[in-house]
């Protein structure tokens, strides 16, 4: 979606900022985000140097996939939202930041505390269940029990247990370097020639 935007309406540009969302349903968690469409897209941004904002707003499961979810909710989280992205165009993002990823608690309110997050690794223990569509063909879908102890600071902690509004800044560079995975590495290299 975002490629198509950026070359589609290119006329229009050029551009100031890709917002993503508001998705109902919250992408908090390394696992989460890597999954999220949502995320995704802010993070396609990244690759054509623009700032990037994904919006996600959590609510009650039964809503997921629903078009009646409480209006009210994404109104108050639109409202936010809107806010955010117009304090993100006075800024410059640092080279490394690919978007940031905020989520709101299903309660949000104008006055809902705002807190600088990181993602924790998961927040779900994942499962296969078997549902069945209108047409009565068998699909599974992913679903997980969340995890009882979430790490402070944490963006599932946050939005999840402390209700707040949680805003973490995601890189690009999935990278990862130090002399204790370069070592890992050269013993797996050598390894390969034993």
């Amino acid at each position: 979606a975002v490629i198509c935007g950026l070359f589609l309406l290119k006329e229009e540009g050029p551009f100031d900022l890709v917002v993503s969302g508001i998705n109902a349903g919250e992408n908090t968690s390394a696992h989460s985000i890597l999954t999220s469409g949502t995320c995704a897209a802010a993070i396609e941004a990244s690759f054509y140097d623009l700032p990037a904002l994904a919006f996600s707003l959590d609510v009650d499961e039964k809503y997921i996939f629903q078009n009646s979810a409480n209006t009210a909710n994404f109104q108050a989280a639109a409202a936010r939202a809107s806010k955010i992205a117009q304090a993100t165009l006075k800024f410059t993002f640092p080279e490394k930041l690919a978007c940031l990823n905020v989520n709101f608690p299903r309660n949000v309110s104008p006055t809902t505390p705002i807190k600088i997050t990181y993602p924790v690794k998961v927040k779900y223990i994942d499962a296969p269940l078997e549902k069945e569509d209108p047409r009565g063909n068998r699909y599974y879908w992913l679903w997980g029990k969340e995890l009882c102890a979430l790490p402070e600071g944490s963006d599932s902690k946050v939005v999840l247990i402390d209700r707040e509004i949680s805003i973490s800044p995601l890189g690009y560079d999935l990278s990862l370097q130090g002399n204790e995975i370069t070592e890992l590495l050269a013993r797996l290299i050598k390894s390969l020639h034993e």
